[in-house]
């Protein structure tokens, strides 16, 4: 046998390699599509829970400013009201704000007290439209805070001369304090003594 005689046909052989060969390949192309879409698929996933966490976390941020909110207004609740309780003692023990409107026959003043025996000062009728800055000028110097609460005794003597203008003065700008301040509030004795108790 000589070898030039020996042919050998790999055609058959081709045609299977070139089958195994197409079926990798779409193999391969499904295979990578079905991928790409688990891919899509996970980012959109992926996507989702991170708006659904920033939603979840914007919530907890406005829950926790509500909470925080609502503890700010607990808060100054019970400052108010031990401040109001603090003033309703101090009131019943005689230690309240007391304005004393005292008229001469030129001018009028006002004695400023804590009680009866803790003088502030006087606020003259020169300084009629100061009376609520002097007043918290006094308060202060005395250690009381801007928001404690201050019950006030306004006194005059009604009988006395010319006493209505400046009772008018003294009340307009204690509203004026009140409108300003709602710690503090005010009320009025009339000191004259009826003609009938007089005998």
């Amino acid at each position: 046998m000589k070898m030039r005689e020996i042919i050998l046909d790999f055609t058959s052989l081709l045609d299977v390699i070139m089958i195994i060969l197409f079926w990798f390949i779409l193999n391969y192309q499904s295979e990578t599509t079905r991928v790409r879409e688990q891919a899509k698929a996970a980012e959109q996933t992926a996507v989702q829970m991170q708006a659904d966490a920033e939603k979840r976390r914007e919530e907890a941020d406005e829950l926790m400013q509500t909470a925080s909110d609502e503890l700010e207004a607990l808060a100054e609740v019970n400052e108010r009201q031990a401040s109001i309780l603090s003033a309703v003692k101090e009131f019943r023990q005689g230690r309240n704000l007391n304005l004393k409107l005292v008229n001469r026959t030129s001018y009028w003043y006002l004695d400023v007290s804590i009680g009866e025996d803790e003088p502030l000062g006087r606020i003259y009728d020169d300084e009629e439209k100061r009376i609520g800055l002097e007043l918290n000028r006094m308060l202060s110097e005395a250690g009381f805070s801007p928001d404690y609460t201050i019950f006030c005794v306004f006194s005059y003597d009604s009988s006395s001369p010319d006493s209505r203008s400046a009772y008018n003065s003294v009340t307009r700008e204690l509203k004026q304090m009140m409108l300003g301040n709602n710690q503090f509030s005010y009320t009025q004795i009339d000191r004259a003594i009826p003609e009938e108790d007089a005998e």
